[in-house]
Parts: C-alpha cells; structure tokens; sequence
C-alpha cells in the first residue's frame, strides 16, 4: 500500500496497464483482420510473426546503439523508423 501512495508509481503503473491493454487489442485484432485478408487460415498470423520477429531482431543493435549515442538519439531514431514504417503501410 505504500508503494501505492507514491504519485510516479501510479503513473507508471497506469501507463504499463494502457500499453499491455493496447497490446493485447493489436495482437487480436491483428490476427483476425489477417484472418479476414489471407488467401490461406495458415497466413492468417504471418503480419503478426514479421512484427515479433522484428522486435526480437532489433532489440540487441537498438540497446548498443543507446549505450554508445544515449537515450535521447535511440528513442528519435525509434520514433523516425515508426514514421517511415506507417508512412509505408498508408
């Protein structure tokens, strides 16, 4: 209860409560539209796949690239990679 009192502990819990909820909706909603657009059942989840393995495969060079550059240029070179993935998705 007394972490609870703690203002920046209610922050950070309400903002990993918002980003696992919208998470969980993306994951779902991904494989039913993909469901929905696939030729084959077995395609349904393969947009869902790219992106895990995406993650998976960026994480290592992302965190040396923030350890020698800093945080600040790691998050904008974040920030600009999802700018030109959605510009290429619309």
């Amino acid at each position: 209860m007394l972490l609870l009192r703690n203002p920046s502990i209610r922050l950070l819990f309400a903002g990993q409560a918002l980003y696992w909820s919208c998470s969980i909706i993306g994951i779902t909603l991904t494989a039913l539209v993909g469901l929905q657009l696939a030729p084959l059942n077995g395609l349904a989840t393969l947009p869902l796949c790219i992106w895990m393995l995406g993650n998976l495969f960026s994480v290592q060079p992302l965190s040396r690239f923030m350890q020698r550059h800093g945080r600040r240029p790691g998050l904008m070179l974040g920030a600009g990679a999802g700018l030109v993935g959605g510009l290429l998705s619309s």
